[in-house]
């Protein structure tokens, strides 16, 4: 079992241990700021490197109280866990089986094209651009526009007919949250 001393204290600026010669960004994330022009002593660089030890140390210390907690709440949860689980494999089941009812009603009705069942299951086309990335670095360069393939330009000119490859449409069922 770990034993660590008196935690840091904590910097009111972000809630982490307090870290001296730090100031915080608005992120949260420290950012360093050196107040110094000489350079640093050799005194100076062993506290540094002793205080990256003691949080170092500290967050083992935390990481290996936290993973004893996990295991502790997992095991004592397992039931809870297990329909969990099995609650997630059955909502993917019964969304895969409304996706395919919807893909059918659209594919019978291409004309209701946005919503099969409006609020609830909709329609997605899209584009898809299928090509032989040998073939088409090939090309580009024989038509002197890369020394390497841009991807995302030659899928546009696949699109627009001006570069080989296929478009193709791919149908998806969305699925609306119900909140």
């Amino acid at each position: 079992m770990h034993t660590s001393a008196a935690p840091p204290r904590m910097c009111r600026s972000c809630g982490m241990p307090e870290h001296g010669r730090v100031a915080c960004s608005a992120a949260g994330t420290p950012t360093v700021i050196l107040f110094q022009e000489a350079p640093p002593t050799e005194a100076q660089l062993r506290e540094a490197f002793e205080e990256v030890l003691r949080h170092r140390h500290f967050l083992a210390g935390e990481k290996e109280t936290l993973s004893r907690l996990q295991d502790a709440f997992n095991a004592e949860n397992e039931a809870l866990l297990e329909r969990v689980l099995d609650g997630r494999n059955e909502v993917a089941l019964a969304e895969n089986f409304a996706r395919a009812l919807a893909i059918a009603a659209y594919e019978a009705d291409p004309e209701q094209k946005k919503d099969v069942l409006p609020g609830c299951l909709g329609i997605r086309e899209v584009k898809v651009v299928e090509y032989d990335a040998k073939e088409a670095l090939v090309w580009a360069m024989d038509h002197q526009l890369a020394l390497w393939l841009d991807v995302t330009a030659y899928k546009l000119l696949v699109q627009g007919g001006l570069a080989p490859g296929t478009v193709s449409t791919k149908v998806t069922a969305t699925i609306h949250s119900g909140a």
